[in-house]
């Protein structure tokens, strides 16, 4: 009986498991009308600033520390990165650029580019259910790691977020 238990246990928990991840193109097609809806929005007001620039914060984001350029910002046990380099413009391509450099196994590759602005989403496998998701607009950067299951939502918080910076 006990054995049984033991294995009615590991079953139910692998059913589970599987059935909160998605796959590969499902990550893939959400994420990319996410991205496409996200970067044809108004950029939201700032309600944060610090001594760089201004930004857009979340009601469930919290700042869990600062450093110039670079702020660590978090959302329950999600950590995202913001970096904000004032001396690229906002049409500037570099730190797109450097995204795709390192990316080992893109599955998206979004960009949006007018006269004023350069808008990206890269996100990169990096195992079976852990992506990375850099969004930006030219000097503007922000990255996380999140499960299958999370990238769309974090895909649109990071857009409205990088939207908002002012400097």
């Amino acid at each position: 009986m006990r054995l049984f238990k033991i294995a009615f246990i590991y079953s139910f928990t692998f059913t589970l498991l599987l059935g909160c991840s998605i796959s590969k193109e499902e990550v893939k097609q959400s994420a990319i009308e996410s991205i496409k809806i996200a970067f044809q929005e108004d950029s939201v007001k700032a309600n944060e600033t610090n001594d760089q620039f201004s930004f857009y914060l979340p009601d469930t984001f919290d700042i869990e520390s600062a450093s110039g350029s670079n702020l660590i910002l978090s959302e329950g046990k999600q950590q995202y990165i913001l970096f904000v380099n004032k001396n690229e413009k906002r049409n500037s391509k570099l730190l797109y650029q450097k995204g795709i450099d390192t990316a080992t196994d893109i599955l998206v590759n979004e960009t949006m580019e007018t006269d004023d602005e350069f808008k990206y989403t890269i996100i990169n496998k990096l195992n079976e259910k852990v992506y990375e998701v850099i969004t930006g607009i030219g000097g503007i950067k922000m990255t996380t790691h999140a499960n299958s299951q999370d990238v769309d939502d974090s895909v649109r918080k990071m857009i409205k977020i990088v939207q908002s910076v002012q400097y």
